[in-house]
This record gives C-alpha cells, structure tokens and sequence, in this order.
C-alpha cells in the first residue's frame, strides 16, 4: 500500500509504516518482481527493497514523473512513466540487475505527451504495458 512519503508494509496481518522518501514525494506505483519490491516515486528517484528496508536509486533527470513498475525477471525491471527527451530518457528506466539503464525510444508509439500507467505480466515470457501516446490509450505487448 503506498502513498505520500511511503508505504505501508503488510506481514501476516501486521502493518508496518515504510518511509520511502521525503513527506511531499508521491509513491504511484509499486511491483515485486523475484523478491525484490520497486516503487516508482514523483520526482528524482525510484527505491527497491523488500519487506521495511528500501534503497532510493537516483535517476537522472528531475522532471521525470514515474508511475509505474514491473518486469519479468529480476534483471529486467522497468519503472516508466511520463515521455521526456530530457537526457534521452524516453519514458523511464530499466534496471539491468545492476543498474538504472535509460529506455529512449525503444517503446513504440510512446513518444512526446505519452505517459505509461501500467505493466503487467501475464505470463513468464509475456506483459503489458498501458498508458496513452498524447492522441489517445495505447497497450504494448512485449514478449521474449
């Protein structure tokens, strides 16, 4: 469960408050992909951890609104969110199992006013990537 400045961390009926950030920074998103929990937060940065312990991984560009977390496999995470050419982000990152690599240009049809909003995977070798491309909704498909 996630909010303003963290999250809530949820153990066999115990609930546990999570700061993950600073009290204005927004928590949109959050994916647990092999163990490991990402949160995509508003501005500056994206954390990973798991159960109450989190790292803030610094990304490189301030402008850049994260909404969403997800992958596959464990070297394979993305945490996407609002298009900015801003340091040739394109519309987020992806973490290589060692760290933040830039998307750019790779997602088809998510260019200039188009922002991600969800991935889901629906299978070992599939998932779905939805947000909007500025003219309307778009859903990817990736698959290996």
């Amino acid at each position: 469960v996630n909010g303003r400045g963290g999250l809530v961390y949820l153990d066999q009926g115990a609930s546990t408050p999570v700061s993950v950030g600073n009290a204005s920074d927004i928590l949109y998103g959050g994916a647990t992909v092999d163990g490991t929990t990402w949160v995509t937060v508003s501005y500056q940065f994206v954390s990973k951890g798991s159960g109450t312990s989190f790292t803030q991984l610094a990304t490189t560009v301030a402008s850049s609104l994260f909404w969403a977390a997800g992958g596959l496999r464990g070297d394979e995470v993305f945490l996407l969110g609002y298009y900015t050419t801003t340091n040739a982000i394109g519309a987020g990152y992806m973490w290589n199992g060692s760290q933040l690599k830039k998307v750019g240009d790779t997602l088809p049809n998510m260019r200039s006013q188009s922002t991600v909003r969800a991935i889901h995977p629906t299978a070992d070798n599939e998932l779905f990537i939805g947000g909007t491309d500025g003219n309307g909704p778009v859903i990817l498909r990736g698959r290996r």
